[in-house]
């Protein structure tokens, strides 16, 4: 016969009768599942914050590279252009929103010497949340700007 322990063995109830092997218990109980979910939930409440704040920066390089193919591209075209036409007419041709399709583009104070680009988030998009960098900014001489959904400058945040 078999040693038997008091924890893999029941009494059916007398003591002449044979004893009942019982299974030891395997698995998790309630209150070590509860504590789990809540650390689970604690680290989801952190770090999805944390992720969807990184991707916004991420995706701000969309545009940055929309502001400066542009400018290119109005450059390319006013080189190409009589000095009185300059940059006037150039900005037909500029794509109206980024290559990812985060960002839409505005050109402004368009003259034979001057332009402005203008980025801001195309809307139904993720940037649309992206309140520090309302807009994006840059000119014929090359200066960035950018200003947050207060209207204050985030240049330095932004590019």
């Amino acid at each position: 016969m078999r040693k038997m322990t008091h924890h893999s063995m029941l009494s059916a109830g007398s003591d002449d009768s044979e004893p009942v092997w019982v299974k030891p218990q395997r698995g998790f109980t309630l209150v070590e599942l509860l504590i789990v979910i809540v650390i689970v939930g604690i680290l989801a409440s952190v770090a999805v914050p944390a992720y969807q704040g990184q991707m916004q920066k991420a995706r701000r390089s969309d545009a940055m590279t929309l502001l400066m193919v542009s400018a290119q591209q109005m450059e390319r075209c006013a080189s190409q252009n009589p000095a009185a036409t300059g940059y006037t007419g150039c900005d037909t041709d500029l794509a109206a929103t980024s290559d990812e399709g985060y960002y839409d583009l505005a050109a402004s104070s368009v003259t034979a010497t001057t332009f402005t680009l203008t980025t801001t988030p195309a809307s139904g998009e993720a940037q649309v949340n992206d309140t520090d960098c309302a807009s994006m900014t840059i000119n014929q001489a090359g200066q960035r700007s950018a200003r947050n959904g207060d209207d204050e400058d985030t240049t330095a945040t932004c590019w």
